[in-house]
């Protein structure tokens, strides 16, 4: 396991892959594992009044890619959270430094 910052930051490894719950708008639900991904989205940096970015994260696999479809991540796994946790600081502090 890595933090998502580690995405893209090195030339030629920027494959991440996702295990998890995938939610509709529906209630149904499916659990995924070994989903690729290495779009990473970041949103709520132009809100200023906003001091966090949790609840705007979100991820896009290669088939996802063909038709604008986006994952938003919410709650990770308790494996997961620690990672987590440190990925949602630092982007924060990013948008505070920026």
């Amino acid at each position: 396991m890595t933090l998502l910052s580690n995405l893209n930051v090195h030339r030629g490894d920027n494959l991440l892959l996702f295990d998890g719950v995938l939610s509709d708008d529906v209630g149904e639900s499916h659990y995924v594992e070994g989903v690729p991904f290495s779009i990473l989205s970041v949103g709520n940096y132009e809100k200023k009044e906003s001091h966090d970015v949790s609840g705007n994260i979100w991820i896009q696999t290669p088939s996802a890619k063909d038709n604008n479809t986006w994952y938003e991540l919410k709650n990770p796994s308790d494996e997961y959270s620690e990672y987590w946790e440190v990925f949602v600081w630092l982007a924060n502090l990013s948008k505070h430094v920026m």
